[in-house]
């Protein structure tokens, strides 16, 4: 009789229709609990990288204010890739400031970058000193 089970025991060698049941069973609500979160996690960081393209076109804008202010008619406004940016100029003639025995201007710009129509990724505001 030893015999008899130690040879049923030898000849299983796969496993069976109920173990692969359950563990499918257990992949699927692994799977179903883990996917959100993947999901999630994917969205938001291609959302952080969006935001981040945004900063960079609008330093680069800010950079290029600082040099060529003088010579640009606002609003000004432009594409970059997929980003659209806008740039426009505030002020009052209030802003006229005596410094060092000049004239002097603050001017301020008012820096915006977009997707599409959708609201600003990125929205900055500088300061510039005009004599």
């Amino acid at each position: 009789m030893g015999k008899d089970i130690e040879s049923l025991y030898c000849r299983q060698h796969g496993m069976t229709i109920l173990e692969v049941v359950v563990s499918l069973a257990l992949a699927g609500i692994v799977l179903s609990i883990a996917l959100p979160s993947i999901i999630q996690s994917y969205s938001r960081f291609n959302e952080t990288e969006l935001r981040k393209r945004a900063a960079r076109v609008a330093v680069s804008k800010a950079e290029e204010l600082s040099l060529f202010a003088a010579d640009v008619l606002f609003p000004s406004q432009g594409k970059v890739d997929d980003l659209f940016w806008r740039v426009d100029a505030g002020g009052s003639p209030g802003n006229d400031l005596p410094l060092a025995g000049q004239k002097t201007r603050l001017q301020t710009y008012q820096i915006s970058v977009f997707q599409g129509g959708h609201s600003a990724l990125v929205s900055m505001s500088i300061t510039r000193i005009h004599r």
